[in-house]
């Protein structure tokens, strides 16, 4: 594959200015040398098209420039990983490793993900492919020789590291959006925004509307990366400015306008029966959205932003023409019993626990079966209550999952490859070539349901598949498990499973 040089503009896409100085020149340089060298490697076949091996030079190098310069963002993965797995990266053997510095195992870390993300076929990539680890070896020489004389870029630490961002949220947003959208952490983030955009419901909304909205979705709750944080909690802990963990966002509602003060207009949300004063500062273009809106009569949609102790709009705030007072009745109640079901859904996870006997899991044959555990056991006088999963021809055995945010869940998949003393369904070699499903988020199960499952050694059979054989591929992917099911689940113990275990315990 012949691909052509990438110019300064491609690196400027990535950057939050437009000019570029002598530091970016040597970045595009050596993001050049990186996609020379990447055309040559054991992992060349990888690259199916140019914008994919281009893509990979410009995030490689971004990462060096991270650590050259200091910008934090390798620094927190490395912290991250020794708090949570107990090693300053996963997989790998970190016994001779130098932090700041270029090591073999970050290229490989790197590499992986890369490639996992880019995974047309949707399938775990092995951590140990030869390979990629021969590829990562050679570009940690490539890297090394750059390293002592690499300059920092001081304009891009100045940006994320801006003391004063606390005062104003149009630059802090600005600083969000262009970490998720353009820094190297979020690889695969545009795609999934454009992705989104195609895919939304508002195609009537003008493109830079959609794109707008779609971007403040995603700085929320876009969490596909290597530590499974959204960009609040990325930047809350690179540049330890408070704010970040300050930052609250409502529940997207349906509001009545009631009128304005001074430097704020007040909302009523009519679903949470609460008014808010948002700031007027939450237009760039001033008052002009809410001119023409009528006191008591103009009903908008739209999701507050907390900060500062202040409300802003996050997002867009879309007034509702031509709605009857029945239909958005409607809406209203249905939204307000939506929030009641999910807080009883969490009501149900305890009470499972009695009826499991304390367990995570029960396992029964059929769908009848499924109906008189309900009934018998957790006491629900109808059948009707609760969904049954679809009709599977060859489902072997149910499960019945307890989850401390969302209730109960039932599946028809992999009840086999759950080892508990009850599940006379269990089968081993079923176990050994399914159960790994639990860690990459196929196993039809919640991120908390799969912790409690991998923590209490009910899934002992799973494996990777491994050139080393079957018994070190199950060693590895147990050692590896917690990270697995941070990565593959989009989530983290720290604020998707703690809080709500601690809250039934």
């Amino acid at each position: 594959m012949r691909v052509k040089k990438i110019f300064p503009a491609e690196w400027l896409a990535m950057k939050p200015y437009n000019n570029p100085d002598s530091v970016d020149l040597y970045y595009v340089s050596l993001a050049n040398k990186v996609m020379g060298f990447l055309e040559k490697s054991e992992v060349a076949d990888y690259f199916i098209d140019e914008l994919l091996i281009r893509k990979a030079s410009l995030y490689l190098t971004s990462w060096f420039e991270d650590i050259c310069s200091n910008l934090g963002m390798w620094a927190l993965v490395n912290k991250e990983c020794l708090a949570r797995y107990g090693a300053m990266l996963p997989f790998y053997d970190v016994s001779e490793y130098y932090e700041g510095e270029v090591n073999p195992q970050d290229l490989s870390l790197l590499l992986w993900h890369f490639m996992q993300v880019n995974n047309e076929k949707n399938t775990l990539i092995n951590p140990e492919n030869p390979w990629l680890l021969k590829t990562a070896l050679e570009l940690t020489a490539l890297f090394d020789e750059e390293y002592e004389s690499a300059p920092e870029n001081e304009r891009l630490y100045t940006f994320i590291h801006n003391e004063r961002i606390g005062d104003n949220w149009w630059e802090c947003r600005k600083l969000m959006e262009w970490f998720h959208m353009s820094s190297y952490v979020f690889l695969g983030a545009p795609e999934a925004v454009a992705e989104a955009i195609a895919d939304s419901e508002f195609k009537d909304m003008p493109l830079p509307k959609r794109m707008y909205m779609t971007v403040t979705e995603h700085m929320f709750n876009y969490k596909h990366n290597l530590l499974s944080f959204n960009v609040q909690q990325w930047l809350g802990k690179i540049t330890r400015n408070t704010v970040f963990d300050k930052i609250e966002r409502t529940k997207p509602s349906m509001f009545l306008y009631k009128e304005r003060k001074t430097t704020r207009f007040w909302l009523y949300d009519m679903v949470e029966d609460k008014e808010y004063g948002v700031e007027m500062d939450s237009f760039a273009d001033g008052e002009s959205p809410i001119r023409n809106y009528v006191e008591d009569k103009t009903l908008v949609y739209t999701t507050l932003v907390k900060f500062s102790g202040k409300y802003f709009i996050s997002g867009l705030m879309t007034e509702l023409r031509g709605v009857g007072n029945a239909k958005i009745d409607d809406a209203v109640e249905e939204m307000r019993c939506q929030r009641e079901l999910e807080s009883q859904q969490k009501e149900n996870y305890p009470v499972f626990l009695v009826a499991s006997g304390g367990l995570p899991a029960v396992i029964v044959k059929d769908r009848e079966a499924v109906k008189r555990f309900f009934v018998e056991k957790l006491e629900f006088t109808n059948a009707d209550e609760f969904d049954l999963p679809p009709i599977v021809p060859n489902a072997k055995c149910y499960a019945i999952y307890g989850d401390p945010v969302n209730g109960l869940c039932i599946s028809p998949n992999n009840g086999q490859c759950i080892s508990l003393p009850e599940n006379k369904f269990y089968k081993k070699e079923t176990a050994k070539k399914d159960g790994i499903s639990f860690y990459v988020n196929n196993g039809s199960v919640p991120y908390r349901v799969a912790c409690i499952l991998h923590d209490k050694g009910l899934i002992p059979d799973a494996a990777i598949n491994s050139l080393k054989g079957y018994e070190y591929g199950r060693d590895f992917l147990h050692k590896n498990g917690d990270f697995f099911l941070d990565y593959f689940y989009h989530s983290t113990r720290e604020y998707d499973l703690m809080p709500f275990m601690s809250s039934v315990e």
